[in-house]
């Protein structure tokens, strides 16, 4: 298949994956949390109605030529569409459980950033049941498509070879979530360091009310450095 067809396929299932997705959590995050507002409801319907067929007609498109060519299961424009999409899903993913989990444990960072995010919203209104079900709904979906799309790069490491150019595709994806996930952990060992040293010399503890902030950074990052690591080791 020829290049120009092969990028538009995949630029194409992108994009209308990416606007599909975000469509779907959108609706119901409105119909569940916001009072499910006609206006904006339609909008995110038509985006769904327009985008799905759309991202379905490319993606199979795209699979038959993939399974009927070797040289398109091979191509840079196929894997840099499968990894751009792990990206674009497993980020926002990784943003709604911090989120998630620094909404349960209360950390005041994870609160102001909501509160700041949607601050139309009554502050009395807003309960821990509605900020786990927006994070939720977000994770479960993105959480999904990431799945579906990891797959296939399951047992694919044999196949991609530098010559072909698939490879530092797969390794830009690989370190970016490594050191993603050792910038986490470093920021809250610092944060820590810095807040243990200025305890000395002084008879009052030091309250730093950004603790549980930096605990889930580390719970979060410290398992995601090691697992992308070890998959690139």
């Amino acid at each position: 298949m020829d290049n120009v067809k092969r990028w538009y396929i995949y630029v194409t299932t992108l994009i209308s994956l990416q606007g599909v997705t975000w469509a779907i959590i959108a609706l119901l995050r409105n119909m569940l949390l916001f009072g499910n507002d006609p206006e904006t409801t339609a909008l995110q319907l038509v985006v769904i109605i327009v985008g799905l067929p759309v991202f379905l007609g490319h993606w199979l498109w795209g699979q038959r030529l993939a399974d009927r060519e070797a040289a398109e299961r091979h191509s840079v424009a196929r894997w840099l569409y499968i990894y751009a999409t792990l990206t674009a899903f497993l980020m926002p993913l990784l943003t709604n459980l911090f989120d998630l989990l620094g909404t349960l444990l209360r950390a005041p960072g994870t609160v102001q950033r909501f509160q700041n995010r949607y601050w139309y919203l009554n502050r009395d209104e807003y309960t821990l049941t509605d900020t786990f079900v927006f994070h939720l709904i977000a994770i479960l979906i993105l959480g999904v498509l990431w799945f579906y799309h990891q797959r296939m790069t399951v047992g694919a490491d044999k196949e991609i070879t530098d010559e072909e150019g698939v490879g530092t595709v797969r390794r830009l994806y690989i370190y970016l979530f490594s050191a993603t996930g050792l910038t986490m952990v470093s920021l809250a060992v610092i944060h820590l360091i810095r807040w243990v040293m200025i305890q000395f010399g002084s008879n009052v503890i030091y309250n730093y009310p950004y603790l549980t902030d930096d605990f889930v950074r580390v719970l979060i990052g410290l398992p995601l450095w090691m697992v992308f690591w070890r998959w690139g080791a």
